[in-house]
């Protein structure tokens, strides 16, 4: 905890177990404590199906090293005691904007003015299948870790856009430069039906006639281009574009993500693929319960939208004995209005059904979070549960079926020896519903993340749990840290819902605030911000309070967790 009172780099440095530096090494970047981490006793689902007890994976390098009973565990890693815990594969986005900024739209800003809008630039048509999504995805965008927090580790990105954004890559959801997080570059086209404002091609139509075009264009050019390169003699130099040639990957069989979400918009882009030739996969899709004997012919997977629509109407809200009341007599628009409810509630029913009736038919599925909330991703898979998707169909959609879409099965999608360690651990079975991610692992790296406890009942018989421990006041501090222990002391003043805070170091003079207090009960939370050498870090405290003492533990994000415990000092 107390660390990071002390703004020297150096000791700094030297409190979270790393080696004594100079004043004059203060700007060199923080490693943590260990990239050896034991999962020590936990229930593993090593992939859909496969469920091993009491088991212990051993992670160092980045890699899974062993995942038994009997593990033997290195005197330098750190073990986390998982005997109540579930780890699974870290989960795969197979469609997804993670990473990518969404543009600021301004309400002012004038439309592209084109000399002639029938023939625009393709950059300002939104036809740029060259760009990359090295060249848009920011490393420190939220997005990445609001991913993470719900399990996701690896994400199939694309980049935004209109009818052609761009080509996607595999990019890890951990830390780190740009470069350090995409695993697998260009490994497909992002399309949509998506027209150009004011200009051509601004309509479904128009969209599918410059396809056409672009992907014929892009086969002449390929041959010529072939032709010059093998013969050269009297043979006119290929002329260079951007966007047809990169079309030339598809032409070889580079697959097209098509956001096709609704049914409309799967008829047209199988009907696209089918004139073409291009290797398509669906994508966001919402309404393929209308086409499944159409997909199931495709032989291709579906990446289905995690996006569902939400039941709004005021039938889903009454109780049950409202439902069985006795009908009154209505009247023709009554009658109406209430078929149309019904007609509503049915088509609610599909969309939710959707991954199941398409997993029925022996269509492969992933799933899509280029339109879905993050805090909505779990519910929504389990609502897709409760409509007939299978638990381990709906883990296959995360692990293994992404994973074998994107060629990378070899070390990604299960819990094995060898594989890259993205791994997920939560506090309950993944799709129950109190179920919590406290762990995620990306490549190795360990993120911990806060489990909100369970509201217990009060004596009168409603929720929560009020506020008992009585923390204002000056508090002793000890934190066993590798090699030694911290002492300081923390101040506490204000009143439940209005406290602030402080705390100071034995070892120097400098006070620092803390932040976010909150009591629940006896467990009192807070944060505090330290800075590492120009590298803002968060530290979070998680403590029990018994009387005038506590234990707890302080997390230093990946540079590991420490115990914490103090007294109250009388005045």
């Amino acid at each position: 905890m107390m660390s990071i009172l002390l703004k020297r780099q150096a000791w700094c440095l030297y409190l979270l177990c790393l080696p004594l530096l100079s004043l004059g090494q203060g700007d060199q970047e923080l490693t943590p404590v260990t990239s050896t981490y034991v999962l020590k006793g936990a229930t593993v689902v090593t992939q859909p199906g496969t469920v091993l007890e009491n088991t212990t994976i051993l992670v160092e390098d980045g890699l899974i090293r062993t995942v038994g009973s009997r593990v033997p565990i290195p005197s330098h890693a750190k073990v986390i005691e998982c005997d109540s815990l579930y780890v699974y594969a870290g989960f795969i986005e197979a469609l997804s904007h993670t990473g990518i900024p969404a543009r600021e739209r301004d309400r002012n800003e004038e439309r592209p003015k084109v000399d002639n809008p029938g023939s625009p630039p393709n950059d300002v048509a939104g036809i740029v299948p060259d760009r990359s999504v090295r060249d848009v995805l920011k490393a420190d965008d939220k997005s990445i870790e609001e991913s993470r927090k719900v399990g996701f580790t690896l994400s199939h990105v694309v980049p935004r856009g209109q009818m052609l954004p761009g080509k996607g890559s595999l990019v890890l959801l951990g830390e780190g430069e740009v470069d350090a997080l995409i695993l697998k570059e260009n490994v497909s086209l992002y399309a949509q039906f998506s027209g150009a404002r004011g200009m051509y091609p601004a309509t479904v139509i128009a969209v599918m006639a410059k396809w056409r075009d672009l992907y014929r264009q892009a086969m002449y050019r390929k041959e010529h281009r072939e032709t010059f390169a093998s013969n050269g003699g009297g043979v006119e130099r290929p002329r260079y574009d951007r966007a047809t040639e990169a079309m030339f990957d598809v032409i070889d069989g580079l697959p097209v993500y098509f956001n096709a979400w609704n049914s409309n918009y799967m008829h047209q882009a199988y009907h696209l693929a089918d004139d073409l030739g291009f290797n398509l996969i669906i994508g966001e899709a919402k309404q393929g319960f209308r086409l499944v004997d159409k997909v199931r012919a495709a032989g291709k997977p579906v990446v289905v939208s995690l996006d569902l629509p939400e039941d709004k109407s005021e039938k889903s809200k009454k109780k049950k004995d409202d439902e069985e009341a006795e009908e009154k007599e209505m009247s023709m628009a009554e009658k109406e209005r209430a078929a149309l409810v019904e007609r509503r509630q049915a088509s609610l029913k599909d969309h939710h059904a959707q991954a199941a009736t398409l997993a029925s038919a022996g269509v492969p599925i992933a799933f899509s979070t280029i339109n879905a909330k993050t805090k909505d991703v779990h519910a929504n898979i389990r609502s897709m549960i409760e409509h007939g998707l299978s638990e381990d169909a709906a883990l296959a959609a995360l692990t293994t079926t992404p994973a074998e879409l994107f060629g990378i099965s070899a070390y990604a999608g299960t819990v094995a020896p060898g594989k890259m360690a993205n791994l997920v651990v939560s506090t309950k079975p993944i799709f129950h519903e109190d179920a919590q991610v406290r762990y995620v692992l990306v490549e190795g790296a360990l993120h911990e993340y806060e489990v909100k406890k369970e509201k217990k009942k009060s004596s009168d018989g409603g929720e929560g749990s009020p506020a008992t421990a009585n923390i204002v006041g000056l508090w002793s501090y000890e934190v066993e840290i590798p090699g030694q222990t911290q002492t300081g002391t923390l101040t506490i003043s204000g009143s439940d819902g209005d406290y602030s805070g402080e705390i100071k170091s034995d070892e120097d003079d400098e006070v620092s605030d803390i932040n976010g207090i909150v009591l629940e009960g006896n467990r009192l939370s807070f944060t505090m911000d330290m800075d590492g050498g120009g590298q803002t870090m968060t530290l979070e405290f998680e403590l029990e309070v018994d009387g005038d003492s506590y234990e707890g533990e302080v997390s230093v994000g990946e540079f590991g967790t420490f115990p914490i415990s103090g007294s109250k000092i009388p005045e």
